[in-house]
C-alpha cells in the first residue's frame, strides 16, 4: 500500500535526527516496519453444461370438438415431453429457466399459434411435468420461470427440467381446425 510509505519515511527521518542530537547516550534501534501486502483472487461466474432430450415436441392429433373446455392437457406421452439437462455445474447454487416466445393476444399467458394453416382459437402451454406448474408465455400473467436448486457433486452436479407442452384453448372463440406451432426459446442463468 502506497499511502503508508511517506510515513515509514518520516519516522526514519525522525529517528535519525534524535539519534544524531544525543550522540554520547546509547541509542536503541528503533523497529520499522514497511511491507507490501498483494491481495490476488478472482471472480469465477457460475457455469454449467447443457443439453436437451430433443428439440421438437410433436403433440397429438386432436380434435377441434375436444377443444371445448378452457384448457385440454393431451395425454403426456414421449412426443410432447422434452428435458434440458444441465450438468458439470460449478460454482452455482440454483439454476432459472425462463422461456420466451410470441405470446397469444388474446391469452397472452399461451403461447401463439404461428403455422402457416392455422388451427383457429388454439395456443400452445408449456409446463414442469414434475410439479404442474404453468409456465405463462414470457412471464404474462404468471410463472414466469422455473427455479431448480443444483443437486449432486462434480461431473453430476445440475438439475434436470422435465417439461410437458400442450394444447389450449384461447378466449371464448370457437376453434377451428388447422395446424398448431409455436417456437419457444429457453435461457439459463446460474445462480
Amino acid at each position: 500500500m502506497n499511502w503508508m510509505k511517506p510515513t515509514v519515511f518520516a519516522a526514519a527521518i525522525i529517528a535519525l535526527a534524535a539519534s544524531a542530537a544525543t550522540p554520547a547516550r546509547a541509542t536503541q534501534a528503533q523497529p520499522l516496519l514497511s511491507g507490501t501486502w498483494t491481495f490476488t483472487t478472482n471472480v469465477i461466474a457460475p457455469t454449467c453444461d447443457f443439453r436437451t432430450s430433443q428439440t421438437t415436441m410433436t403433440l397429438p392429433r386432436v380434435e377441434a370438438n375436444d377443444l371445448r373446455a378452457a384448457h385440454v392437457d393431451q395425454m403426456v406421452s414421449a412426443s410432447n415431453t422434452a428435458s434440458v439437462i444441465v450438468d458439470q455445474c460449478q460454482n452455482a447454487a440454483s439454476i432459472e429457466v425462463a422461456f420466451a416466445g410470441t405470446s397469444d393476444a388474446s391469452t397472452p399467458t399461451l403461447f401463439k399459434n404461428t403455422a402457416a394453416s392455422p388451427a383457429t382459437g388454439v395456443g400452445v402451454y408449456l409446463q414442469d411435468k414434475d410439479t404442474g406448474t404453468r409456465v405463462a408465455a414470457n412471464g404474462n400473467g404468471g410463472q414466469p420461470t422455473i427455479v431448480k436448486p443444483v443437486a449432486g457433486t462434480g461431473g453430476a452436479a445440475g438439475a434436470t427440467f422435465n417439461l410437458v407442452a400442450g394444447y389450449a384453448r384461447t378466449g371464448a372463440g370457437s376453434v377451428g381446425p388447422g395446424d398448431v406451432q409455436t417456437a419457444i426459446d429457453f435461457q439459463l442463468t446460474y445462480k
